[in-house]
């Protein structure tokens, strides 16, 4: 055997280390590694996007706007105002009343059918309501509660919702709005009691006078054959003994009464007239012939009359904020106006200093209110 030993392939191997084989195999690793650090990331990301939770942020929030508006009469016909006067309802109803804190109005057409509008002017619930036989509105205006007082084709009352439909059966001869409190008069068979919001019995038909709860969540009652009234709370209790020949509801804290001896004066929750002053009834306005007293506003003022002829605005210590020179006046509105009438027959409003804010120029007009809408 021989021991010649085999020489290695020396031109072999230097093509296999040659500079351009090994450049070539560098970009190869280097191509291979990035790929597989994008394949790595492409992955983690994907992954990630489908672990990852969605962020919740609550309800979307619509958009609102507030909206002050007030029923003005004009050559015979009802429109809707601002509080600069502008027209923002055309003058086109028979008759028309404040917005609900819904953004509903009730409104007559010139059909003699009443209805709910927006407040664009655009029908919400259609005119379909008629009047009695004296021409009363057989609807009443939307509380807090989201209901109204409706009549229906046999004339009786009950409740209806933003819809125009009944949510608490026309069972009662007659009906007054719902208060804060949530509790609504009611009569049936020549007595009165009161409902709640699901037309639920609170109180038993047994007064035979019952008037809203007010904001201290008192109510004025007539109880049985008594010729006073007294007040009582929501259980039914009664708070203020009975005294008065006329009560009226409580409103920023004051009522006003007419005592026994026949005088006006304003009460307090425990039945103490904050005032030795004695004051007159109010001329009614708005198609009204009667007599009322004025309720006290947020503002501290209450339309009074000391007997002159002329009624003004009085403070909560019984003197003339706003002295007696119009014909008719109305309670102040949470706008923060009031509608007076003029001595020449004419409706405008004024701020609580007395000024003239709108000019007197209407027929008749209603209260300002504040609701806030949709943008």
């Amino acid at each position: 055997m021989s021991n010649t030993r085999r020489k290695p392939n020396r031109r072999g191997r230097r093509l296999s280390q040659s500079p351009e084989n090994i450049r070539k195999r560098r970009r190869f690793y280097t191509i291979c590694v990035l790929f597989i650090v994008v394949l790595i990331i492409i992955i983690a990301a994907a992954s990630g996007h489908k672990d990852k939770e969605p962020v919740s942020t609550g309800p979307a929030k619509v958009p609102t706007k507030t909206v002050t508006l007030a029923p003005a009469e004009l050559n015979g016909k009802w429109g809707y105002i601002d509080k600069s006067g502008k027209t923002i309802i055309q003058f086109t109803f028979d008759k028309a009343q404040p917005f609900g804190p819904n953004g509903l109005a009730a409104v007559k057409n010139s059909e003699g059918k009443w209805g709910y509008i927006h407040t664009d002017g655009s029908y919400a619930i259609s005119p379909t309501f008629e009047s009695d036989a004296y021409g009363n509105s057989p609807i009443g205006d939307f509380t807090a509660s989201g209901l109204a007082p409706a009549r229906n084709g046999e004339g009786k009352y009950g409740f209806i919702n933003a819809s125009g439909k009944y949510v608490i059966p026309a069972d009662y001869d007659s009906v007054r709005q719902f208060a804060d409190n949530g509790l609504a008069a009611v009569s049936q068979n020549g007595l009165w009691g009161y409902i709640n919001t699901h037309g639920k019995m609170v109180l038993p038909c047994k007064y035979s006078d019952a008037g809203d709860f007010g904001s201290n969540g008192l109510a004025p009652i007539k109880a049985g054959s008594s010729s006073f009234y007294s007040y009582i709370d929501s259980s039914g209790k009664e708070v203020i003994q009975a005294q008065f020949k006329q009560a009226y509801p409580f409103r920023n804290g004051l009522a006003a009464v007419q005592t026994s001896s026949g005088v006006c004066k304003y009460i307090d929750k425990t039945g103490i007239p904050v005032s030795t002053k004695i004051f007159g009834f109010l001329r009614g306005g708005h198609g009204s012939s009667s007599y009322y007293l004025g309720s006290f506003a947020k503002n501290g003022l209450c339309p009074a009359t000391s007997g002159s002829g002329l009624s003004g605005y009085i403070g909560r210590d019984g003197v003339f904020s706003i002295e007696e020179q119009f014909y008719r006046v109305d309670n102040f509105s949470d706008s923060g106006l009031a509608a007076i009438e003029t001595k020449e027959y004419k409706w405008g409003f004024i701020d609580r200093t007395g000024q003239t804010v709108i000019s007197p120029q209407y027929e008749d007009v209603g209260s300002f209110s504040t609701v806030t809408i949709r943008a």
